[in-house]
């Protein structure tokens, strides 16, 4: 089950996508990433997150190495 949040973010932002669909589609890939990042969500949870496969989540892969360094430090 996925909770929703709301986050109030800057129109600037809108500058940097086509539309404001774009823009949620971006922010939520983004915060997904970090959460994976951080090891605070699987893979799976962050594509979940994002609407897409596990498979299809860009930058998961490249992501975990980093992530798994960070936290053996």
């Amino acid at each position: 089950m996925l909770a929703t949040v709301e986050n109030p973010l800057p129109n600037s932002l809108l500058l940097h996508s086509k539309d404001l669909a774009a823009l949620q589609q971006r922010s939520r890939l983004l915060l997904a990433m970090k959460f994976f990042e951080l090891c605070e969500l699987t893979s799976g949870q962050a594509a979940e997150m994002c609407g897409l496969s596990r498979v299809a989540c860009p930058g998961c892969a490249d992501i975990a190495p980093r992530a798994a360094e960070i936290h053996l430090r």
